[in-house]
């Protein structure tokens, strides 16, 4: 489960609170916000937060003070000043106190919002580090390997009808790219006899043309026989049948 929130929030006795929007504007209290402890208890699985290396949190205020937006601006205070800093290629505590040095410089929120850094970061990292790409090759073709694999269609089915002299071509194609959905065709020809040459004289040469599978297709419906024709609304399958 996934639970994001965009909004205010404070901390009183150590209890961490979600301001909705339906609060009191003045002189709001826990009762008319969401402790985040119960919402974790109800929602997901409480669980200890690991503590990594190279870890940094930006705080947009710090305990016991409030952050603020400004009325007709699309960001609050601090996300203004982190976009216009977040590429820029610097160390990352340089860039997180360049944007708390434009707070402290903005009249409007220069007393009234006070950012808090906490990091325990050992190496002079960027946002625009190139990434590593050395070391990982058996880990790539794997993975490649199971995307081509996901993406390959099966190959086209061919069902013969001996009595009716008649054969269906079943084939498959995406819906789109990057989609699981599949379309379904068919076809119903004529049986290509084993004498394939002496079939061949029997047609007009400029009425077949070759299938993406390389197979010799009857594409003209004048070259079909009126029983391809008649059949083609109301073939019916086997309810069981093999083929290769």
């Amino acid at each position: 489960q996934f639970f994001y929130f965009a909004g205010h929030g404070f901390e009183a006795n150590g209890q961490c609170y979600l301001l909705p929007i339906g609060a009191p504007a003045n002189d709001y209290g826990p009762q008319d916000c969401l402790s985040m402890d119960l919402l974790i208890l109800n929602g997901l699985d409480k669980e200890k937060l690991k503590i990594n290396r190279n870890t940094v949190y930006g705080y947009a205020t710090s305990e016991g003070i409030g952050a603020y937006e400004v009325k007709g601006e699309m960001n609050g205070v601090f996300m203004k000043y982190l976009k216009k800093r977040i590429k820029q290629p610097r160390p990352l505590l340089d860039m997180l106190n360049k944007v708390f040095l434009d707070i402290e410089r903005d009249p409007k929120v220069r007393d009234v919002q006070i950012p808090e850094l906490r990091s325990n970061l050992t190496k002079q990292r960027t946002l625009l580090d190139p990434l590593c790409k050395d070391g990982h090759t058996t880990s790539y073709n794997h993975h490649t390997f199971h995307w081509r694999t996901m993406h390959e269609l099966p190959i086209p089915v061919q069902i013969e009808f001996s009595e009716l002299k008649l054969q269906v071509t079943i084939w498959f194609d995406f819906c789109g790219h990057f989609t699981n959905k599949v379309y379904v065709f068919s076809s119903v020809e004529d049986l290509i006899p084993e004498d394939f040459q002496e079939f061949m004289e029997g047609k007009n040469k400029e009425d077949l043309n070759k299938g993406e599978d390389g197979r010799m297709l009857v594409s003209d419906c004048k070259t079909c026989s009126e029983w391809a024709l008649s059949h083609l609304a109301y073939l019916r399958f086997p309810e069981v049948f093999c083929f290769n």
